[in-house]
């Protein structure tokens, strides 16, 4: 059986995530996943955790329109190699996770919409050598109404 509409989504942004590479980007993912990162962060340089968090529903029959926040946890350790600042490495890690989000509007088809809501960044000073942000993102999809493993 395939996986349910919604699943198949976070698979689709899972895959944008992870064929992140240079040259065409800044840097790759080390670590990407569905759900939340660990709370004890291994000494990966860049993670994406992709969360899926509320979701509404709407029943236009035979479809069935969802519209689920999902937030994009973010981490990454700056190194005293790097010739920037954390500060300007952090602008630049939220710059490029966001085009990614603009590129992969309907994940391949799987949903309607994708956008950016809005971003945090925690760095307690800007010489913090871990950097953590979230990007919230909505993410708009349908599938049948009373199945929600079949496409509509």
């Amino acid at each position: 059986m395939a996986d349910p509409r919604r699943l198949q989504c976070l698979e689709a942004m899972q895959t944008a995530f992870q064929s992140m590479a240079p040259p065409a980007w800044d840097f790759a993912f080390d670590q990407v996943q569905i759900g939340p990162l660990p709370k004890v962060q291994e000494r990966k340089r860049h993670s994406v955790g992709i969360v899926a968090a509320r979701e509404t529903k709407i029943v236009l029959f035979p479809v069935t329109d969802a519209l689920a926040e999902v937030n994009l946890e973010l981490r990454m350790q700056w190194n005293t190699t790097d010739t920037d600042l954390p500060g300007i490495v952090a602008e630049r890690f939220l710059a490029q996770v966001s085009k990614v989000v603009a590129n992969n509007t309907n994940l391949g088809g799987l949903a309607i919409d994708w956008k950016e809501l809005g971003s945090e960044l925690q760095l307690v000073s800007w010489m913090d050598r871990a950097i953590e942000a979230v990007i919230f993102t909505e993410l708009r999809y349908r599938h049948a109404t009373l199945d929600p493993y079949a496409p509509a």
